[in-house]
């Protein structure tokens, strides 16, 4: 699977419901992805980053964002 699919869709991550400290099984929407990398980049509502580097491809502004590995992908909804 690409990252460059997954966006627009919801996943399921518990690697970065626990750097937020949300509930694990809490869906995170896919806003972007990073090509050379193929990672994704979710919305991370007011506990991620703000900052995108030049190769992030973002289809949706955020107030902050988190990298997710799609091994880390636990669910796609």
């Amino acid at each position: 699977m690409e990252a460059k699919e997954l966006v627009g869709k919801w996943i399921v991550t518990d690697t970065v419901a626990r750097a937020l400290n949300v509930p694990a099984d809490t869906a995170f929407k896919v806003v972007g992805f990073v090509l050379d990398l193929n990672f994704v980049i979710v919305d991370a509502g007011r506990l991620g980053w703000k900052g995108l580097e030049s190769d992030d491809f973002v289809v949706e502004q955020c107030e902050t964002y988190k990298y997710v590995y799609l091994y880390d992908i636990i669910e796609v909804l």
